[in-house]
């Protein structure tokens, strides 16, 4: 099946559309404010702190905006991950693995264990437009911490593990089956600078969490015009936060209209359309859509990686997919952990990194030890 690019381009707007997504973002304050003023009012914003509070309602906010808008004022993945590394005196360091697809990394490149990180986030800051996922937008700087943490803390366990994320092509630029492409290129590289599968784990977040289902169905069910994936031994493990695993006909959940999660439904099905509508080939629906695979299509699981981690929220979005697709996985893996988060919303760990002083919540470090007990 042949792979068509889009001649359009990432964040491609109009002047009238720039206009409009500035004065969108000068209401911002306002919308603030009035929350603000209402909070007591209303149960769910009564539970949240000021300053999380606040990251919501703009969140919210910011998502009304066109897709092109967002991704107009977006930092790309690249800006994103250059900025931070400077702001936190890191070095940068970076592997071009070819066609249009690069590796980030964290941490000391002689470690022997590796996380590779498919970015996926959905959320935003008090004092910075970021947002990512849903393979419309780039990686965020604020997920970074995240994963510098769970670095930090794997160290502490005496698991010496580095962190690669990868930058991976974007609607409307591409579709897939390109992102599972440069997947499959990014384990190539790490197979061949001498890392074994066995100390490769992977972690994705929303579309991230789709794309290690895209890679794990791949290895699978081979899609035509991806290279093959070819593994001595499974991959150590897949860490899942709030995985995307189904786009259409997702109104059909009740967890998409409970109107808790700091995604609205509106923006959830928006989103999903412009995925379907992205120009998926025939034959992409059980690689893009995990949830609407065949019954049998990972029951072979176990032969492509060792354990899988799934998590989701009380309020997210996309629980109740994430609740199904469940009962598929552990019916077919036997080490298959899964963590629902009381009150928490869609890819809730990241949530602990978006304030200056981090609230480290009990899934975030059930993350940290799940992972050391791979390694």
């Amino acid at each position: 099946m042949p792979v068509v690019e889009s001649k359009r381009s990432y964040a491609q707007v109009t002047a009238w559309e720039k206009a409009v997504a500035k004065g969108h973002m000068l209401l911002l304050p306002v919308v603030i404010l009035w929350n603000l003023c209402t909070r007591y009012f209303r149960a769910d914003a009564r539970e949240k702190s000021i300053a999380r509070l606040v990251k919501d309602v703009s969140l919210r906010h910011k998502t009304n905006l066109s897709t092109p808008q967002l991704q107009y004022v977006l930092s790309r993945t690249d800006d994103a991950y250059k900025t931070w590394a400077k702001e936190n005196g890191m070095s940068v360091v970076e592997d071009d693995l070819g066609d249009n697809a690069k590796l980030y990394w964290l941490g000391d490149k002689k470690a022997k264990n590796v996380i590779l990180y498919l970015h996926g986030e959905f959320y935003s800051t008090q004092d910075a437009d970021h947002f990512g996922g849903a393979f419309l937008f780039s990686m965020v700087e604020h997920s970074l911490p995240f994963w510098k943490y769970v670095q930090e803390e794997l160290g502490k366990k005496n698991c010496d593990v580095r962190v690669a994320i990868l930058g991976y092509s974007l609607i409307p630029e591409a579709t897939f089956p390109i992102p599972l492409k440069q997947t499959v290129l990014a384990i190539q590289h790490l197979l061949a600078t001498g890392i074994s599968p066995q100390n490769i784990q992977l972690g994705g977040d929303s579309a991230g969490g789709a794309l290690i289902l895209q890679l794990l169905s791949h290895a699978l069910h081979p899609y035509e015009s991806v290279p093959a994936l070819k593994l001595s031994a499974p991959l150590r493990g897949a860490c899942l936060i709030s995985p995307c695993v189904q786009v259409s006909d997702i109104a059909r959940f009740p967890s998409c209209k409970l109107g808790k999660d700091v995604l609205s439904e509106a923006t959830t099905l928006r989103w999903a359309q412009e995925l379907l509508d992205s120009g998926l080939p025939e034959g992409a629906t059980p690689y893009v859509q995990a949830l609407k695979a065949p019954d049998s299509w990972f029951q072979d699981i176990r032969s492509v990686v060792e354990r899988v981690f799934v998590t989701t929220g009380q309020f997210d979005v996309l629980r109740d997919q994430i609740v199904e697709f469940k009962s598929i996985i552990e019916k077919h893996h036997p080490d298959f952990k899964y963590v629902l988060q009381e009150n928490g919303v869609h890819d809730g760990p990241f949530f602990d990194f978006i304030t200056e002083e981090p609230e480290i919540s009990q899934l975030t470090l059930d993350i940290v030890e799940w992972y050391a007990s791979g390694f």
